[in-house]
């Protein structure tokens, strides 16, 4: 593990935002999946006041409890960590300073290596599974037709692949973190992946509440909450943020601990889109699903609208010409 004097050679500001930045992301990550927890017992409780339980309602219930457990998983690592860090090696600022800096290093315990590796991996089950229900999502509001799901999961595909390389790479050094080139290769290319594929579906989804429910409904409190709701915009606002972060820091000449911060929130928000989703559709606050399949009344008659003045106009220039 690193000593303490590999970390004198750093100046004490460098050493003061490490640890801030650092302690700063562990408040973050038990705050916010705090907050998601109460998003979590809440949404239960919506569900089990339902007297019908059929099939699909089980189903998407067992997953929501399956994206908790596997969130609750990683705040337990990530408690232990902070645990490590500021209590067993909290003897000093600058034994705080190595035991961060000893991320990865040659003489990193087994122990924190299987933490990690479990860690990261009950995210990315988490963040598949998030972007499986907004693609099932989409695949509702259009009909279950399955050329709007192809190339979404396709992307899942693709992004489980490239993520399953870059933890091979990763562990299979003496050093699995992103230092090497192809390292942080391969999680540039999950990470972009996996915001293509929420982009692609929160855009979906959007535009088929809008052609279904008309641009004037965005204007209203409940449109506005289908849209931010249903089409998981803040996970995928909040993912595009922290991909540019990440690329950014990765070829940047100084580092920034801004992407700390991002994360930890990712972390909770991208448990909570889904289970929002779920919570919404199975409480009945979403729309039915034969709904969509019409466009609404105000949405049509202003389409009707729209029609007549262009009818009109073509009327009149054809009258002008004669």
């Amino acid at each position: 593990m690193s000593s303490v004097a590999q970390v004198l050679h750093m100046s004490d500001e460098d050493v003061t935002n490490t640890i801030s930045a650092d302690l700063n992301y562990w408040i973050i990550v038990i705050f916010t999946y705090g907050l998601y927890t109460m998003v979590f017992i809440s949404t239960l409780h919506r569900i089990g006041t339902r007297n019908e339980w059929s099939p699909q309602c089980v189903t998407l219930t067992a997953i929501i409890c399956v994206i908790w457990a596997l969130a609750t998983v990683f705040m337990g690592i990530s408690w232990h960590g902070m645990v490590s860090t500021y209590i067993t090696h909290g003897q000093s600022r600058d034994s705080v300073q190595a035991y961060i800096q000893a991320y990865g290093d040659e003489n990193w315990s087994m122990e924190r290596r299987i933490l990690t590796a479990v860690s990261k991996t009950a995210v990315a089950l988490n963040a598949i599974l998030a972007e499986l229900i907004n693609i099932w999502r989409c695949w509702e509001l259009y009909h279950r037709n399955w050329l709007v799901a192809g190339l979404p999961l396709l992307c899942v595909l693709c992004g489980l692949i490239s993520h399953l390389i870059n933890m091979v790479v990763a562990y299979s050094t003496a050093h699995p973190t992103f230092v090497s080139p192809s390292q942080v290769t391969w999680s540039i290319v999950y990470y972009t992946i996996t915001a293509f594929t929420n982009i692609l579906t929160t855009s979906l989804i959007i535009f088929r509440i809008l052609s279904v429910g008309g641009l004037a409904s965005a204007r209203t409190y409940q449109g506005l909450l289908e849209i931010l709701i249903e089409s998981a915009f803040l996970y995928s606002a909040t993912y595009i943020v922290y991909l540019v972060l990440f690329v950014e820091n990765c070829y940047a000449s100084h580092w920034s601990y801004t992407n700390w911060y991002v994360q930890g929130l990712l972390n909770a928000v991208t448990a909570l889109a889904p289970t929002m989703i779920i919570g919404r559709v199975m409480s009945g606050g979403a729309r039915p699903n034969d709904s969509w399949a019409r466009p609404s009344l105000p949405h049509m008659r202003s389409t009707v609208r729209n029609m007549e003045r262009v009818s009109g106009f073509v009327v009149r220039v054809v009258a002008a010409r004669h």
